[in-house]
């Protein structure tokens, strides 16, 4: 049972990276020359997609069928991960609106305490930083503007 998931979720997994890879094509060009803003989606993509691929075929070369737990709506990480993926969605819709800033600060500190960390200095501090820090390496080093909310005028 769990091969053929494997080799489903890998195939599903590669067509999806294939489609978000063309997709990536229809981003705006950047006139001066340096790296676009599809650059490090296209990277992502590109690693998503070899993964799944793996998967696939390591799911089909296997001859041994290993026995996990089957998928359960009722296990507490089931659902940590469902909810996780509903915020990275709803994260994903609101960011141009609210912007990266606000919006990161408060994604991270949300899947932190999903992961059970409870230090909330520490959650805090570390989703200060890190969206700090990737708004500098985007916005200075590589010069690609990340959205600061159209709800405070920009």
């Amino acid at each position: 049972m769990m091969k053929h998931v494997d080799i489903t979720f890998g195939a599903l997994g590669f067509l999806f990276s294939a489609f978000a890879y063309y997709y990536t094509g229809t981003f705006p060009e950047d006139m001066n020359g340096e790296i676009g803003i599809a650059y490090f989606p296209r990277i992502t993509i590109i690693g998503l997609g070899v993964c799944c691929l793996l998967l696939a075929i390591t799911a089909f070369i296997n001859k041994s069928i290993e026995k996990s737990e089957p998928f359960n709506l009722k296990n507490k990480g089931t659902q940590r991960a469902i909810i996780c993926v509903v915020a990275t969605v709803i994260y994903s819709l609101i960011i141009t609106t609210f912007g990266f800033l606000a919006c990161t600060v408060v994604f991270l500190f949300f899947l932190m305490f999903m992961l059970k960390e409870r230090n909330y200095a520490l959650m805090g501090t570390a989703s200060v930083l890190i969206t700090g820090g990737v708004f500098t390496i985007f916005n200075l080093f590589l010069n690609i503007t990340l959205p600061l909310g159209e709800i405070y005028g920009f």
